[in-house]
């Protein structure tokens, strides 16, 4: 069978749809070709380089990126992109083991057939058809096969791929926009303090990085000021600081492996260390360098999660004592930085697809399950969901339930990701009463008609035991119900 008799399913998934279209062009190929894996590269415009969005029998395809550099050009996957031509490592065998990926290397490819993904006459990206022995695995006629199969999908792949990557510019743009913010912030702190040098915001790597879903246990320099515009360049020198080493931090802050970086006393509203030089620290070289002395920090955890959002410093380059006048002004600064960080800036990206939401409505063609397909992935994608369904709320033998498919695996809902996902049970409506085996997050949504976000599901004290857990990978959960006037039409999470 030709990998061309998927064209139709491939052409009917929306922009909004780009790990289902990937997925579903990957399973088909290695299906038909025997491959041990597949990986699909595209080209990411704001980073610059290749990014792996999808490899075949990962549970979750966006959970690590593995990234390629357009660069170096020996490899064989820059080969196949920068000169827009496929690339058979038995053409080449030596180079190919030289030159190999550390992923590669650990998934023990020994062979591999690379495309590129061409749209216009200009590659987009490029698919890896992976074998786990040595040999030759296409000929001449399946070369030709697959190319025209990906020259026919590559416009469905090119249209997702700039919506995705025009989401995730509308989120880095939002960071740029905190970053000057927050510097403007230390700068102002500066200013008005004249013992002031130096003021920064440490904030956690996975709000300095919008695409990471780790709780990380490093911190990063969000912005920095200093009134010599030298000092603030030597203080920028690191990325990262690991609060498994000695730090400053250390002393506010403490990695939980299940919420991240959280207080190491909840009571605590900010550290004043007089001379920094009498502590032991990794980055004292640094401070030394550029004379800090006096501390003021800052700290500001989450109220709901205890999670750490930022961390503020104030510095001064003689030893002092901060006034009941200084020290409110700054803590001041601290709350404004901290809610300029938590706040959600609506990008006109957003306003986009949600005028896109509305528009469906007056689509007469589509059937309800295919309605709702399309409004899950595009409010998914929008919020940068992992997976998400939409159950519908129906009344069966006088008791009401949440039916996502029925009893042949027939949607009567939504799902998205529907391959990372086993079949879902009917979900009973309700709270209290439930029995603890009968509860859901979901159910209980529906019983109150209410919002609830749960910031880490496996937290007994956020789900209040109202939570089924159906995907092992899922760490935290929003559901919302559907409402017209006063009914509760379904809920969608």
């Amino acid at each position: 069978m030709a990998p061309s008799s998927s064209l139709n399913v491939i052409s009917s998934f929306g922009k909004e749809s780009l790990p289902e279209i990937l997925h579903h062009i990957a399973t088909q190929l290695k299906k038909l070709y025997g491959c041990k894996i597949v990986r699909i590269y595209l080209e990411d415009l704001y980073e610059g380089m290749l990014v792996c969005q999808y490899v075949t029998d990962q549970n979750k395809p966006n959970e690590q990126h593995i990234t390629k550099f357009v660069s170096p050009e020996a490899s064989i996957i820059s080969q196949a992109f920068l000169n827009n031509e496929v690339v058979f490592s038995w053409d080449w065998p030596d180079k190919f083991a030289k030159q190999q990926n550390p992923f590669e290397k650990l998934a023990g490819i020994k062979s591999t057939a690379v495309f590129p993904i061409t749209y216009q006459f200009q590659p987009i990206g490029t698919i890896s058809l992976d074998w786990g022995k040595d040999g030759e695995f296409l000929d001449e006629e399946q070369k030709k096969l697959i190319v025209d199969f990906l020259g026919d999908a590559s416009a469905t792949i090119d249209r997702a791929k700039r919506f995705h990557q025009k989401l995730s510019f509308s989120r880095h743009l939002d960071l740029a926009r905190k970053k000057e913010a927050a510097w403007m912030m230390m700068r102002s702190a500066v200013q008005l303090i004249d013992k002031l040098a130096l003021a920064s915001v440490w904030v956690p790597s996975s709000i300095q990085n919008p695409k990471s879903r780790e709780l990380s246990n490093r911190v990063e320099i969000l912005a920095a000021f200093s009134k010599n515009k030298e000092d603030a360049l030597v203080y920028n020198n690191r990325d990262h600081i690991n609060i498994h080493k000695e730090n400053l931090i250390n002393r506010i802050v403490l990695h939980d492996n299940r919420k991240g970086l959280i207080a190491r006393d909840p009571e605590l509203n900010a550290v004043y260390i007089e001379d920094v030089m009498e502590e032991s620290f990794s980055r004292k070289a640094v401070a030394k360098k550029i004379d800090l002395v006096s501390l003021y920090q800052v700290p500001k955890f989450n109220s709901n999660t205890g999670q750490l959002v930022c961390v503020v410093n104030y510095y001064t380059n003689t030893s002092h004592k901060f006034t009941s006048f200084e020290k409110p002004l700054l803590e001041n600064h601290a709350a404004m930085v901290e809610k300029l960080i938590l706040e959600e800036n609506p990008e006109h990206i957003e306003i986009e697809v949600l005028s896109e939401i509305e528009e469906l409505l007056s689509n007469a063609d589509d059937n309800l399950p295919a309605f709702l397909d399309k409004i899950l992935a595009k409010t998914s994608e929008l919020i940068g969901a992992d997976s998400g369904t939409i159950s519908i709320h129906k009344i069966l033998n006088g008791k009401p339930w949440l039916i996502i498919e029925d009893e042949e695996g027939n949607l009567v809902g939504a799902k998205s990701r529907g391959w990372m996902k086993s079949k879902f049970p009917l979900l009973p409506v309700g709270g209290e009463e439930l029995p603890a085996e009968q509860r859901s997050l979901n159910g209980y949504v529906a019983h109150i008609a209410r919002p609830v976000l749960v910031s880490n599901v496996e937290d007994i004290k956020q789900t209040k035991g109202f939570y089924k857990n159906l995907f092992g990978q899922i760490k935290s959960e929003l559901a919302v119900p559907i409402i017209h006037g006063s009914h509760v039409l379904g809920v969608i999470n």
